[in-house]
């Protein structure tokens, strides 16, 4: 193991705790649940390099069913929060309306199509799940049709159709945005193109980080020794099922290791990547000073050039929205039932 891999997976996760209050305040259910995901798949990479540092024992059965569960999920909701988003730009620039039917498909794509794919899994899934030296345990697929149609493909897919939305949002905002920028004025929204523009630029880049994971995962699929196989029945895809291969690293060749390696921290960099598209803006970097102040706080101590700086600010300027308010649905119809999502 490289020290540097749980440090790498737990850093990650303690900077995805900076934009978490915002976007919980705004209740932007793509953001939090790209945090959600990032977190959930970054400690649990964490867990696994201390657990299996050195050794391929199985020593967590349970604690690797549950794992590699969550990391097809995770896949699944890495492009499908990202169309989410994109989806929420379009529906601006195009002028749609937000109501309840947008809200439940964004819970479907960012919570029931992974949901839904993790289940699925268990179709191609050939055995329990194997243990790599210095990696942990890691699901496993039986490479067949089904898998593409299943797992593969749709994941391909909707990474193209982030894209093609985000096309089309760009297009259409681009086209209409005189009047676009009077439409807002006229009804005094907090808003303004280059807040929009801003929050675009930032989806898209989102969209090509996660077409580079897809493209690096259909890369580590292409290189599986055992290659496509012919899906013949159910009893024979999981003859085998209950059997757990263990890997030592000696026994990876080395362009596997370097596929390998570069496929583990795609998750750390993942929520780096997150961090500095939301946590950076005007409203992220005061939030991270707070964060700060906060914990000089704990440990008694004042940080003055920071204090001076904050109380410096003008307290007649209204506060600028945050890039996460331009992306965030306003769910005009839900029912009473649920108050708390109208924002």
């Amino acid at each position: 193991m490289f020290p540097g891999m749980p440090v790498g997976a737990f850093l990650a996760c303690t900077l995805l705790l900076f934009p978490l209050p915002r976007h919980w305040r705004t209740r932007n259910i793509p953001t939090l649940s790209m945090i959600a995901w990032l977190f959930i798949s970054n400690f649990t990479y964490g867990i696994n390099v201390i657990i299996w540092s050195g050794r391929t024992h199985n020593v967590a059965p349970v604690w690797c069913d549950i794992v590699t569960k969550t990391h097809i999920g995770a896949t699944a909701a890495g492009p499908a929060t990202c169309l989410s988003l994109v989806l929420q730009l379009w529906r601006v620039a195009t002028s749609r309306p937000n109501n309840t039917k947008t809200f439940v498909l964004d819970l479907f794509l960012c919570w029931g199509y992974p949901g839904t794919t993790m289940a699925l899994h268990l179709i191609v899934q050939g055995h329990r799940f194997n243990i790599w030296e210095n990696f942990g345990c890691y699901h496993t697929t039986y490479v067949s049709i089904p898998a593409i149609l299943l797992l593969y493909g749709p994941i391909t897919l909707i990474g193209v159709l982030n894209f093609i939305f985000g096309g089309l949002a760009f297009y259409n905002f681009w086209q209409h945005r005189h009047s676009f920028a009077e439409g807002l004025e006229r009804e005094k929204s907090p808003f303004n193109m280059r807040r929009y523009v801003r929050a675009m630029i930032v989806t898209i880049l989102i969209a090509i980080w996660d077409a580079a994971v897809i493209v690096v995962v259909d890369i580590m699929v292409s290189e599986t020794k055992e290659g496509f196989r012919p899906y013949t029945s159910w009893a024979d895809v999981h003859s085998d099922f209950w059997h757990v291969y263990q890997y030592p690293i000696t026994f990876m060749p080395p362009k596997q290791q370097v596929l390998f390696t570069v496929m583990w921290w795609t998750v750390p960099c993942s929520a780096y990547w997150f961090f500095c598209c939301f946590a950076l803006s005007d409203e992220g970097a005061a939030e991270c000073v707070l964060w700060y102040r906060r914990i000089l706080w704990l440990f008694g101590r004042r940080d003055s050039g920071v204090s001076d700086l904050v109380e410096l600010q003008p307290s007649s300027t209204p506060p600028q929205p945050d890039i996460s308010d331009i992306i965030d649905v306003k769910y005009l119809d839900v029912p009473p039932i649920m108050p708390y999502l109208i924002v």
